[in-house]
């Protein structure tokens, strides 16, 4: 299997839904940009693609593989420190959980730890930001391009259209805002399009035009 999926978040059942949701909602932004990050190494396991590093009140001592194929690695979780963690500390927060997670990983079951360290200071250089270019669009016979960018924060996730002509930024917009999780966003993200008829177009994966204008609008 190759390796494609981190999860970092505390269990249901010790902790329950009002640090569950928030918390799982808000490791996302780091989480995401890790699996980008590794993406291209392609790292093959045995026999999961997924870890799950799960803050517990009484962890245990090993990790293992489940029914789903996933790999858990379990750490105690002060819920505590988490709710007195400022919002601007919280990915320095994430990121020391990580790194515990990794720590506590046993070489039955290897990771792209080096790739994972590596993806982190990455993100901490970028100044924790998780941010993509989904689609670029030339509009032939111009200089403009169109750039649909994706920005996940630990609060929101945003679908921003930008366009440029030559170099300079002549149009910005926000079409979507949602919820920092992929299972609610990743609907929005399907393709840009410029029509016939001049029609700039964003388009969800239900094939719906969720935003459009006309080429001859940009000023």
């Amino acid at each position: 299997m190759i390796f494609k999926e981190i999860y970092l978040y505390p269990e249901l059942s010790d902790y329950g839904k009002d640090i569950n949701f928030p918390f799982k909602e808000q490791t996302r932004s780091l989480c995401n940009y890790l699996e980008k990050y590794i993406k291209s190494e392609k790292y093959q396991t045995t026999n999961f693609k997924r870890v799950c590093f799960v803050g517990r009140k009484n962890p245990k001592k090993h990790d293992y593989v489940n029914s789903c194929n996933v790999l858990e690695v379990e750490f105690f979780l002060d819920e505590k420190i988490y709710l007195n963690t400022p919002k601007n500390q919280l990915n320095e927060y994430f990121i020391s959980l990580l790194l515990t997670g990794l720590s506590k990983c046993t070489d039955e079951f290897s990771l792209p730890c080096e790739k994972i360290v590596e993806g982190i200071e990455e993100f901490k250089k970028a100044g924790y930001k998780n941010e993509w270019i989904l689609k670029k669009k030339k509009i032939k016979g111009t200089k403009i391009e169109c750039h649909l960018k994706c920005r996940l924060t630990i609060e929101k996730f945003f679908l921003d259209l930008f366009i440029f002509n030559k170099d300079s930024l002549v149009f910005e917009k926000n079409i979507v805002t949602d919820f920092p999780n992929e299972f609610v966003f990743n609907y929005h993200l399907k393709d840009l399009k410029v029509t016939e008829q001049s029609q700039i177009e964003v388009v969800d994966k239900l094939d719906k035009v969720i935003f459009s204008m006309n080429v001859n609008d940009i000023k």
